[in-house]
Formats: C-alpha cells, structure tokens, sequence
C-alpha cells in the first residue's frame, strides 16, 4: 500500500493518494514519510489553483483544512508547530527559569529533539505572551474601576470632574460634594516588566 501511495503521488494522482491514505492502516515507521506525502500533495494542489508557491500561514491554512487520517498519526496533537509532550516539557523549565542560560538550552535541545534556537525562541515568544497577558489583566482591571456608560456617572457633572477645561478651579474640591471619588489610572511602561 506504501508503495501505491507513493506511485499515486508521484504521478500527481492526488485522489487516489488521499484514499489510499484514509482507508488504510500503516506502521508506526511509516507515518513520517506518508504525513510528508499526504501534506505535500495538499500544497501542490493549493499552488496550482493559486498559481504560486505558498507561504508559512497559506501552508498552516492547508494543515488546519486538511488534519492528518488517523491511519498516518499516533495520534498525539501537534499544536503551535511542537507535540504537547515538549510542550508540557518546556512549560516545566520555564516555570523554574524564564531565562535559560546557553548550556541549560542545549540541555532543553536535546531533551525534546529541538534546536537550541527553537528553544530559545519558544522562552522569547512566552515570555512576551506571559507580559501581554499581564498587561490586558491590568488593563481589565483597571477599566473595572472606572463607571460604566449606563451608570449616573458617566453623566456630564462627572465628565466635568474628571477635568474638563472649563473647570480648571476643581482642585478646590467644592464640586465634589456628593462624595464621589475619581479613580487614578497609572500607565506603567513596558520597560518595568523586562529583567
């Protein structure tokens, strides 16, 4: 069956690769080069309906659109390009060390069959999502401070005390005799966040 679907593949047949690939069991040893052909047969039929080589996103699209039979795969998701195993992996170094020295990503490299780039790379890009994250739940918290458009607050008057120009004299405090106070909204820099 390996042997017709590389036929079919090779002879552009397509069709009959994916159905041979859909309705057939094949060993363990055989999934990489199958998962290559099953991939690489999706993104000549892509190309040649576009009329031009695909890119990174074009060829994640193709992926999502058409994931791996069953009968290719272990079974094991693949998510954001690395198995969940090196994943869960890397998640447990980074909790120890956000900021792995050189040797301590060789040692990660070779652990989960990566490059000490993709290593390095995989800390840099969770790091940044770890400090956007940070920044929104601030942000969130913070706009849960301030009155919401359907409260009384959010009327004129409390426009006007929040410092509008025509009452540059507020600092007297006599218009807040209602007891309303304003909330101080502190913007922090990116710069307190980096080590």
């Amino acid at each position: 069956m390996r042997a017709r679907a590389l036929v079919a593949f090779h002879g552009g047949n397509f069709e009959a690769l994916y159905q041979i690939l859909q309705s057939h069991r094949f060993t363990r040893e055989s999934h990489a080069k199958l998962q290559d052909l099953w991939l690489d047969a999706h993104y000549r039929e892509a190309e040649r309906l576009r009329g031009r080589p695909l890119g990174p996103v074009e060829k994640y699209r193709i992926r999502k659109k058409f994931p791996l039979p069953r009968t290719i795969w272990d079974g094991e998701q693949k998510t954001h390009c690395f198995k969940e195993r090196t994943r869960s992996l890397l998640r447990e170094w980074y909790l120890q060390d956000p900021y792995p020295n050189p040797s301590r990503k060789r040692h990660l490299a070779q652990a989960t069959g990566l490059t000490p780039t993709q290593v390095g790379n995989w800390f840099k890009n969770r790091r940044q999502r770890d400090r956007a994250a940070s920044a929104k739940n601030r942000l969130q918290q913070d706009s849960s401070l301030l009155p919401s458009e359907s409260s009384p607050e959010n009327s004129v008057q409390a426009r006007h005390r929040l410092g509008s120009p025509e009452n540059s004299d507020s600092s007297t405090g006599a218009d807040r005799g209602n007891g309303a106070s304003t909330p101080e909204i502190s913007v922090s820099s990116d710069s307190e966040f980096e080590s």
